[in-house]
């Protein structure tokens, strides 16, 4: 009942999560998100799917998709220019330093087997963002689609991932201090291992 709306409707965020190498862990997060908006106006007493729900699958049998997707700069402008968030880079300050916490911990938390030398995967992120603009994780997708994206911004996350992968596998590197990366933010932080702030990054992001 606290989620953040625009224009009446619930959203979720799509992040996208590369995991470049996972012995060591090497993972970066995508800075650019894709909003998708539930078809109907959001009504807490309402049983109607429509409403609760912004997935793609459900906003195509409705025929809304087109209507159902904001960018991530839109979104930004909306929430300012609307007086929901006081300062106009609220995305880039308040939001992003949580999904990288967030993806910090879940790397950290995969349980990698000695011999297991790497590992390369792509997730994809459902996160919702409550009115106090703290993330609320739903699901992570481990074969996420990219064509809701522009065209120019497929095309840029798989040059990046080549880039990256490149450095990892046929240069050896076992760092993201070693790997060149144009546009990636590295999520891996050793600070967060620690058990207690774990515990208090689950507070402060509402982790489901």
């Amino acid at each position: 009942k606290n989620s953040l709306l625009v224009k009446g409707h619930k959203f979720h965020m799509r992040v996208y999560l590369h995991i470049a190498n996972i012995n060591p862990k090497i993972a970066f997060l995508v800075p650019k998100f894709l909003i998708r908006l539930a078809s109907s106006e959001y009504n807490p007493d309402s049983t109607d799917g429509s409403v609760h729900i912004s997935n793609m699958n459900l906003s195509k049998r409705l025929q809304t998709e087109e209507e159902t997707l904001m960018s991530q700069e839109e979104l930004q402008t909306y929430m300012f220019e609307n007086g929901f968030a006081l300062d106009a880079e609220w995305m880039e300050n308040l939001v992003v330093p949580q999904l990288r916490q967030l993806f910090a911990h879940i790397c950290n938390a995969i349980k990698v087997p000695q011999d297991l030398n790497s590992r390369f995967e792509f997730l994809g992120a459902d996160v919702l963002l409550l009115d106090n603009f703290q993330i609320q994780l739903i699901e992570i997708n481990r074969a996420p689609a990219l064509h809701g994206q522009p065209i120019e911004m497929r095309e840029k996350i798989m040059d990046n991932v080549a880039k990256i992968m490149t450095q990892v596998i046929v240069d050896k590197k076992r760092s993201t201090e070693e790997i060149e990366f144009d546009w990636f933010l590295p999520v891996i932080d050793e600070s967060l291992d620690d058990d207690r702030k774990f515990f208090d990054l689950l507070d402060s992001t509402c982790l489901l």
